[in-house]
Formats: structure tokens, C-alpha cells, sequence
């Protein structure tokens, strides 16, 4: 039959046989001007013809199609589309009496067209096309990885799913970063992949939100909640509340244009109720940071196992152990393997093994026989790796001090201005502090957020952000930075950018961004790492069958000494042979070193003021030759002392020939001075206790070398 032109065709009505194969509704949809669609006399919805091609001139031969099914066939110049859903076909077409351009689009894939001029059999082909243009991207936190073998599980199963662009996880920091396509894939239905296959994901929110969650006290019932919804629902921007009684808790979304946190919660203070911003996504990246969770459960795992070491109970195998068997089940159903397997492996053989030894011991007829059993190294072998997944996550935890004292640097209160004449002043959390505000800084504060000085004039230390060691002078118009700190003077500051875009949050954001990427040799570590588990049961099976075969082969006085200890049987020494092998592989020093590496090498750079933008840049360091320094503040402590001392009479100070003296003790102390009576002594101390009452670093200097010369 011959496929004509509709412009537009209307929905073609299923045939109850046709229906069991299709969806329900339209399985496509016309996008374009004109479109065409293939029929067949046994089922309508089986086939459709797709018209990709602008301005065709009427110079080609229509399109012919035989009947569909099985030998169905296309012929003519065409565009075939590659794809299958539910048993249908679809293929795209040009025709010769159509002058514009339509396509005709799967709503749930978006499947695109290939060119072809040869004839094509109407059956679907697999799919190779990718399935759609547009591209979203989203940040994970991936809890449980271990070793390399773990991120190259996760990677390697998004990595063949159609319509997943790119996977990248960081294993020490527990982050993944996917781009797929969303006509596809949303974030919950990776999370839920990745959570198949025995990870803890959890979706890292987006850095410029519009989201905020506060904490309501005073609410006693459901009208308490309702009014809170109602109220903060009705207030300009405001999208959407969600109020919980039982968490105390309210989730609003808004518009930060319209409407700021400080509003909502002077909002929710009117209605009668204490508000203030939750700190949670602050509080949950600072203990990701720290890796307090997973130093917490695995030092108890621990000191559980040190405790059961020497009364083995199945407790100690079954209870302590668990997670392995759990992560290594989850693991090996999704045909990967991971170091949990290794360590299932080696304590189940260990165990099980000890245990019908035993069993068979107990109904064995000879009262001498004594079976040679391990149950020791199951046990020992789970409180081992156990202390070592608690000293790796101690190790992350010690790695990220640095962020953390970034962190630090940000100051938890701060003091505006709440009228336009700034006479009302008011304390709140930095976190409330938005663009515009007018706030005071007063001496020894720290600035909140990014901004420009209004009225007043101070120094500020800025040796945190900046490493300059002397505090630089700011008046009116100057910019300030958040997170320095004020000295004696007092101003009055616009603030120009808070929260997540001062300079603060971006060396933050940096550093941390750093300890995640991954340097070239580590994809190359991640990739050699999915093969180790593998080749390392090989080993094991490899140890145990060639020590059987030479055991059977080989008298009982060549055999080595392990195979003639009491009760030792040739099958039982072969086992812990081939557990042996597992055991030494457990650490996975290969997946774990280079990351490691990165993100102790940035992280002890950024403790000493060094950014390093990722892996890549640490990886390329390796070839300097030169480095440039811009400032002595780089590389020195940026704290002023004296280094020497030279006395001119006051009268000769500007002719005088200056001579000094970098070696001051007591002998050149006891002299006296020019006018005869002060000893240089007295004189040093009567300097240094001017000095001691001032806040400039030269002044520090002076009164600290005095008091040390002087005590």
C-alpha cells in the first residue's frame, strides 16, 4: 500500500488485538505542519511514517510500503526512525507533495530520525541514537562506597542506560554528578537506581535556591499550622508553604525577588509564633564534611568486634557483619563486585567451613579426632577491616578541616539597620543578611557578607581571604569582603552580595569542588579497579584447585608444613590458602589511593591559603619548575617581629649614622641612655607598655619583643 499525505492526521482508533500492544491515548504525537501516517489492514497503530525533510522538491518517486509485519518493507528515498516501544514501529519518510516540515514524536522517549536511501524493513531496530537534546544535570550524595570497584559499580550501571549523557562520582567525598536527559530520567529514578544496588543517595539541592526551611515554635494544633499556611501563603512571592506540627518545621518556596527569609520570618513572628531559619543544609554539609556518620559507626563496629573477638558467637559474624553481607548480596544481584564480596567471601568460607568441621566431629566415631577449624579468622578478619573502614573515614574526616575552618570564618550574628534613616538597629543571623541591607560593623566584628563601606572609616584584617598581613584602611566607597575582621573603627556597610555569592562561599565552594574532581590517573585507577575483585576471586579459586591437585599429587613428606599440624585435613589447608588470598586483597589500596591523595593534598593547600583548583591541576604540579609569588604574605606567617635595634640621642636621629644591633642581651641593656639617668631597659619597657595599647601590628610587634626582652 501507498503511504499518502493528511495535513494533519487525526487519531487513528485502536483495534482491540492492537490495543494489548500499545498504550493507552495517542502513542505519538504531530509536531509540524503536514504529516502522513502507514496503516495495514490487521492493525493501525503498528506502524507511522514521519515527514523530517524541509522544502522536498516534488522530483522523487512516492514513498511504497508493502503490507506491515513480518517482511514489511520501506522503498524509496527516507528517514528511518530507530526505535521500539511496545511492540511498535516507527519510520520517517519524505514525500513528494510535501513542501514543509513536520515530525511526528514519541511523548515519552523523543526519539529521533536517521537518513537512509535503501530500503528498510519495517521492524524496530535498537536503539543508537541519542534520545534527546535537552540536558539536565544533578548533584548527588552517594553514602557506602569503599573502594574504587563501589564508584566503578555505580558509574558503569548509569554509564549503558540510555539517555544518561555522564556520570561522575568522587569517592572520598561522596558526591556524584549525572547529566541525563529529562524526557527520561528525573533525579529520584537515579536515586533509586544507584539505592538498587546497595548506595545511599540523596539529592544535594541546587546552590541558588528558592527554597527555605524555617523552625515555628508555639504551635499547639492543626489551626496553628493552618494559620501559618495561610498567612505566609498569601504574602507576595510565595509559592507554595508546607508546615509541619509534629517536626516543628515550615517548607516554603518563593520568589527571592519578591520576597526574602527575614520577611517570612518577621511574618510568622506576627502571627504570634518564634521563627528561625533552619540551618540544615549548613548543618548536614558540615557533618558530610567531617564524616562524623561514618566515623561514629564504624569506630563502634569496632570496639563491637574487639569485644567478641575472643567469645566467637554468631553474633559477631551475622550482627557486626552484616552490612558486608548486605552490600555484597545487593552487589552480586546486580552482577558487580565490590570489596564486600571479598570480605563476604573470605569470612562465610572461614566460617561455614569451621562449622561442619566441627559438626562432623561431633558424630565422628574416633574420640581422638580433633577438627581443624578457624573461627578466629572470620572474626578477626571482620574487626579488622572493620577498624580500617573507621581509620579511612577518620582520615576523610581530618582531611576536610580545612573547609571546615573556612566555614568558621563567617561570623553567626549580625547587626542592620531596619529603617530607612538607620537609627533602629537589629540583631540576626547572618543567614538572614540579603543584598541591600544597611549593617553595622562595630570594633572587632566581623563583616557578614560582601559589600561597600557607607559612612565611617576603619582597618580591616583580611589576612584569612587575602594573606595580606597588614590591616588595609577602608573608607566610604571602598569594598569590604565577608568573614574579616574589623579593628577599632566603626562603619556603616552596603551589603552587595550574601549567602552563597560572597568571596567566602566561593573559596568554599572551590576547595570543595577541588577534592571531588578527579585527576586523569584516577580514571584510569577507577577502571583497573572494576576488574580487581574479579581477577582477585580468580586468584583464589586458581590457589585452591592447584593446591588440591598438587596435595593429591605429592607425597605427605613433601608436602609443606602447614599440611601436617593435628587434625589439619588437605582440603581444610587448601580453604585457608584460598581465604588467604581474599584476605591480604580486602584493603583495595588501588581504588583508594589517589583520591585520597587529592583530597589531602588540597585540603592540607588550603589550610596553608594554597587553592587548588581540582585533580587535574594537583596532577599537572608535578612539572613546575618556577612558581611566581605576588606578595610576602604568601610565604610568611604575616605577623610583623623585631629584628634588631639601633640607639641615636634625639638630637642627632636625622644626621646620625644608624648601626644595628640584631644581638640585644643583658650586658647592652644596661646602659644608659642619652641623657644620662634612663637605662636603654627602663627606656624599652616604658616603649613597650605604650605600645602594648595599640592595635596596629607594628605597635603588636614593639610590645611583644619588649615584653620578652624585659620579662
Amino acid at each position: 500500500m501507498e503511504a499518502t499525505a493528511a495535513a494533519p492526521p487525526t487519531p487513528i482508533d485502536k483495534s482491540p488485538e492492537c490495543r494489548k500492544f500499545c498504550h493507552h491515548g495517542p502513542a505519538w504525537e504531530v509536531v509540524g505542519t503536514k504529516a502522513a501516517e502507514l496503516q495495514s489492514a490487521s492493525c493501525h497503530c503498528r506502524s507511522a511514517l514521519l515527514i523530517v525533510s524541509p522544502d522536498v522538491r516534488p522530483s522523487l518517486s512516492p514513498v511504497s510500503t508493502t503490507q506491515s509485519g513480518a517482511g514489511a518493507f520501506l522503498r524509496g528515498p527516507h528517514t528511518r526512525l530507530i526505535a521500539s516501544l511496545n511492540n511498535m514501529s516507527a519510520i520517517s519518510a519524505t514525500f513528494t507533495n510535501i513542501w514543509n516540515s513536520a515530525a511526528l514524536v514519541s511523548p515519552s522517549t523523543g526519539k529521533v530520525g536517521l537518513p537512509s536511501t535503501e530500503d528498510e524493513p519495517l521492524t524496530a531496530k535498537p536503539l543508537t541514537a541519542k534520545l534527546g537534546s535537552e540536558t539536565e544535570k544533578c548533584e548527588l550524595r552517594i553514602e557506602g562506597m569503599t573502594c574504587g570497584a563501589c564508584v566503578e559499580s555505580i558509574e558503569g550501571m548509569l554509564r549503558e542506560q540510555p539517555g544518561i549523557q555522564s556520570i561522575k562520582v568522587a569517592l572520598l567525598a561522596e558526591r556524584g554528578v549525572v547529566e541525563y536527559d529529562p524526557n527520561v530520567w528525573d533525579p529520584d529514578k537515579i536515586i533509586g537506581e544507584i539505592s538498587d544496588i546497595g548506595f545511599d543517595a540523596t539529592l544535594i539541592p541546587p546552590t541558588r535556591t528558592d527554597e527555605v526551611t524555617l523552625r515555628i515554635y508555639g504551635m499547639t494544633c492543626s489551626s496553628c499550622t493552618s494559620t501559618v499556611e495561610t498567612q505566609v501563603g498569601a504574602m507576595p512571592g510565595v509559592n507554595s508553604v508546607e508546615v509541619s506540627l509534629a517536626t516543628e518545621t515550615a517548607k516554603i518556596a518563593f520568589d527571592r525577588a519578591l520576597v526574602g527569609p527575614r520577611e517570612l520570618v518577621d511574618r510568622i513572628e506576627e502571627l504570634g509564633f518564634d521563627a528561625m531559619l533552619s540551618d540544615q543544609n549548613d548543618v548536614t554539609q558540615m557533618r558530610s564534611l567531617t564524616r562524623m556518620k561514618e566515623i561514629q559507626e564504624w569506630r563502634s563496629r569496632f570496639w563491637w568486634s574487639v569485644a567478641f573477638a575472643l567469645p566467637v558467637f554468631l553474633i559477631s559474624m551475622f550482627w557486626i557483619g552484616r552490612k558486608f553481607y548486605r552490600n555484597a548480596f545487593l552487589a552480586l544481584k546486580h552482577k558487580t563486585a565490590t570489596m564486600d564480596v571479598l570480605v563476604m567471601l573470605g569470612t562465610s568460607a572461614a566460617y561455614f567451613y569451621s562449622l561442619f568441621a566441627m559438626c562432623f566431629a561431633m558424630f565422628n566415631p574416633d574420640p581422638d579426632f580433633m577438627p581443624f577449624v578457624f573461627f578466629d579468622t572470620s572474626t578477626m578478619l571482620i574487626m579488622f577491616v572493620t577498624l580500617g573502614r573507621y581509620l579511612e573515614n577518620s582520615a576523610k574526616g581530618k582531611t576536610s578541616t580545612a573547609l571546615t575552618d573556612l566555614m568558621a570564618l563567617a561570623p553567626s550574628m549580625a547587626t542592620i539597620y531596619t529603617d530607612p534613616a538607620c537609627t533602629q538597629e537589629k540583631k540576626i543571623p547572618t543567614e538572614l543578611v540579603q543584598v541591600g541591607d544597611i549593617a553595622k560593623i562595630v570594633p572587632g566584628d566581623k563583616v557578614p557578607a560582601d559589600g561597600t563601606v557607607l559612612r565611617g572609616t576603619s582597618s580591616i584584617d583580611e589576612s584569612a581571604i587575602t594573606g595580606e598581613p597588614v590591616p588595609m584602611l577602608k573608607q566610604p566607597g571602598d569594598t569590604v569582603i565577608g568573614g574579616t575582621v574589623n579593628g577599632l573603627g566603626t562603619f556603616d556597610m552596603t551589603v552587595t552580595r550574601a549567602g552563597k555569592d560572597t568571596a567566602l562561599s566561593q573559596i568554599v565552594k572551590l576547595v570543595e569542588d577541588a577534592q571531588t574532581s578527579k585527576a586523569p590517573i584516577q580514571a584510569f585507577a577507577d577502571r583497573v579497579a572494576g576488574y580487581f575483585v574479579p581477577t582477585v576471586i580468580s586468584l583464589a579459586l586458581i590457589t585452591f584447585i592447584g593446591w588440591m591437585i598438587l596435595s593429591s599429587l605429592m607425597s605427605d613428606a613433601a608436602l609443606p608444613p602447614m599440611f601436617h599440624h593435628h587434625g589439619a585435613s588437605k582440603l581444610a589447608v587448601c580453604l585457608q590458602l584460598c581465604i588467604s588470598v581474599v584476605v591480604v586483597a580486602c584493603p583495595c589500596a588501588l581504588g583508594l589511593s589517589t583520591p585520597t591523595a587529592i583530597m589531602v593534598g588540597t585540603g592540607m593547600g588550603a589550610k596553608n591559603g594554597i587553592l587548588i583548583k581540582g585533580g587535574r591541576a594537583l596532577e599537572a604540579s608535578r612539572s613546575l619548575s618556577r612558581v611566581v609569588l605576588d606578595k610576602t604574605g604568601t610565604v610568611t606567617e604575616g605577623k610583623l617581629t623585631v629584628v634588631g635595634v639601633a640607639w641615636v640621642p634625639a638630637d642627632e636621629f636625622g644626621d646620625a649614622e644608624v648601626h644595628l644591633a640584631t644581638d640585644v642581651d643583658a650586658a647592652a641593656l644596661s646602659g644608659l641612655t642619652a641623657d644620662g639617668v634612663t637605662s636603654r631597659a627602663a627606656l624599652l619597657a616604658m616603649v613597650s607598655s605604650t605600645e602594648a595599647r595599640s592595635e596596629h601590628p607594628l605597635a603588636k610587634a614593639v610590645a611583644t619583643w619588649g615584653k620578652t626582652l624585659t620579662a
